[in-house]
């Protein structure tokens, strides 16, 4: 590829008109559909690997590196992300992209190649706003800058151009001189730095001056911040303090004084005050699908965080079976040799349930859910079923807007499905009770959980109330929808998505296509939330109902005897080890399967 082409194709995004020919000019586009169907799966090394295949031709395709490394990052397995984005240092795609998450993984791992990193090229990609806050972000820099020199130099740069300072720096301020109490000449260095922003060291001083115990120290804390914007994880890290003594209350003096606070930090203490535990709600949304599956560890997790359920689901139990050539989605309740044999000899979903009656009848039987059918699994939860009006295209467009009916988009109905019944169960349950914390999960949903680590994620929301904790990104604003953990203030916001559905569907701004996952993190980082990533919960796949070996061996046995056996008959039966006898109700003598 010469000089005047690789300029060319890096200023190509991946969806545009000319791509797809480019790629065809470089001989590779083959090998970037095969990477491109690789992603939706979850074979990691074979993702990997048609990565290779691509960057051999075209070494600085950085978005393809981000994108991997995403996958690995999702999975803790930081070192194979960094080996990965390492080599993508030396190009300029998406380079700013690359160095955000090389920073990440090091600051995630407590790597003290941090520190250089961001000594090396903190002055190119982090004197802004979003670098501030990425620095803040972990806690753990605390330990790799003790003086917080690069923070604190970032956010005077940031004071001299007149751009505001986040509330989060302030918080990170704040924890800070809790912790180091006695280091005023380190705090004194740090306000020296901002001697031409006045705003900025009247508040520096106040915060000093309340960790330090003076009197009066609340009201001074009042006036430096009036007029501004302070999140609610402030004014709670605030009250946290004060409630754990790390604080005096002294320092707030009269009474109006400690009332005309942004937001008085009594509240906080209320909802954190020592001795008394969370009150959380599990919120179970979406269709059911394989409940004796999913049920025994969604009742370990509700019992392990104390957590009153609550559920709304479609009174349609969501089992589908395809009728086209798309056979895959059957490898969740189908035996997979039988599958592959399905695809080998090209049949559709239509030519099995036309040859196997009793596969129907087994997925009618499924078909329909109701309160009667959930209750023996969750004898304690409140329930609610609904009736799906998203089937109507013509409604869904009337009420949201073109974009959620648009062409080939099969999922973007769904989210609004989804986004209707997180709405309904989170009323259901704030409606109930005044509830700390609420938790939502899909019914269906296996995982694996860690419980200590659940406990501090139920205590840091609420200590933050504008953190929402999600399992994953899939990938950057990209948040996972299947769980999610955060206060009731945060997650009343959440649940409230499809209310401003309408506004995506119509606004010129957004896309013709609405990309999954990326207008709930619009909308809540809209709302002024934050969206972070949790490993107390991993998830490990979605239950389905299930037809096992002998069930579907049972049933084409029973459907061969109403007519005459074929050579698939006798391959699946052979495939399903059909050779041994199958004992038929009501003691008859055993069929042999057909010859």
């Amino acid at each position: 590829m010469d000089k005047e082409q690789a300029k060319q194709f890096l200023r190509l995004q991946e969806h545009d008109k000319f791509f797809v020919s480019l790629l065809q000019e470089l001989g590779c586009h083959s090998d970037f559909v095969a990477f491109d169907k690789s992603t939706r799966g979850h074979d990691l090394l074979a993702i990997t690997e048609r990565m290779s295949a691509l960057l051999e031709r075209i070494p600085g395709w950085n978005r393809l590196r981000i994108v991997v490394a995403n996958r690995y990052i999702s999975e803790n397995r930081y070192d194979e992300a960094l080996s990965i984005l390492e080599p993508g240092l030396e190009f300029p795609a998406d380079l700013a992209d690359v160095q955000v998450l090389v920073f990440k993984i090091y600051a995630r791992n407590k790597d003290r190649r941090a520190r250089d990193f961001l000594n090396l090229l903190g002055p190119r990609f982090l004197r802004n706003q979003q670098g501030l806050l990425a620095l803040i972000a972990y806690d753990c820099l605390l330990e790799t800058f003790e003086d917080f020199t690069l923070c604190t130099n970032i956010a005077a740069y940031l004071c001299s151009k007149a751009i505001p300072l986040p509330s989060e720096f302030y918080r990170f301020v704040f924890d800070w001189s809790l912790n180091n109490k006695s280091s005023a000449d380190k705090f004194e260095d740090l306000a020296g730095r901002f001697t031409k922003c006045a705003a900025e060291q009247a508040r520096l001083a106040a915060l000093w001056a309340l960790v330090q115990g003076q009197p009066g120290a609340g009201s001074l804390l009042r006036d430096a911040f009036e007029g501004a914007t302070l999140d609610v994880a402030f004014m709670a890290t605030l009250g946290t303090a004060l409630s754990e003594g790390r604080i005096e209350p002294q320092s707030f003096g009269a009474r109006p004084a400690l009332a005309n606070l942004p937001l008085a930090p009594r509240l906080a203490c209320e909802a954190n005050r020592t001795g008394r535990e969370a009150r959380v709600a599990l919120c179970l949304s979406g269709q059911m699908r394989d409940m004796a599956q999913a049920q025994p560890q969604i009742l370990r997790l509700a019992d392990e965080i104390k957590a009153d359920m609550f559920i709304a689901t479609w009174e349609n139990n969501g089992v589908r079976f395809p009728t086209s050539a798309h056979l895959s989605h059957l490898k969740r309740m189908m035996p997979h040799d039988v599958v592959e044999y399905f695809l080998e000899k090209k049949l559709t979903g239509q030519d099995i349930l036309d040859r196997w009656p009793s596969i129907q009848r087994w997925i009618r039987n499924l078909a329909t859910v109701s309160e009667d059918s959930i209750r023996p699994h969750y004898p304690s939860a409140r329930i609610a079923i609904h009736t799906d009006q998203f089937e109507d295209l013509d409604y869904i467009e009337k009420t949201f807007g073109a974009k959620w009916t648009a062409t080939g988009s099969v999922h973007i109905p769904n989210q609004l499905r989804m986004a209707f019944l997180i709405r309904e169960v989170a009323a259901m349950a704030l409606s109930h009770a005044p509830y700390d914390v609420v938790v939502r999960l899909r019914p269906d949903a296996l995982f694996d959980f860690n419980a200590g680590k659940l406990a501090e994620d139920i205590e840091r929301v609420r200590r933050e109330p504008n953190t929402i904790l999600v399992d994953r990104m899939d990938q950057p604003g990209a948040p996972s929808d299947s769980f999610a953990i955060g206060s009731a203030y945060a997650m009343s916001w959440y649940a409230a998505w499809i209310d401003v559905a309408p506004a995506y569907g119509n606004d010129a701004y957004y896309p013709e296509r609405m990309a999954p996952h990326k207008g709930l993190y619009d909308h809540l980082v809209s709302g002024g939330f934050r969206v972070a990533v949790s490993d107390s919960v991993r998830l490990v796949g979605f239950a389905s109902p299930e037809i096992t070996s002998a069930h579907l061996k049972q049933m084409i046995i029973d459907d061969c005897r109403r007519g005459d056996a074929d050579s698939i008959d006798r391959d699946c039966l052979d495939i399903l080890q059909g050779d041994l006898p199958v004992e038929p109700p009501g003691g008859a003598q055993p069929l042999q399967p057909p010859a």
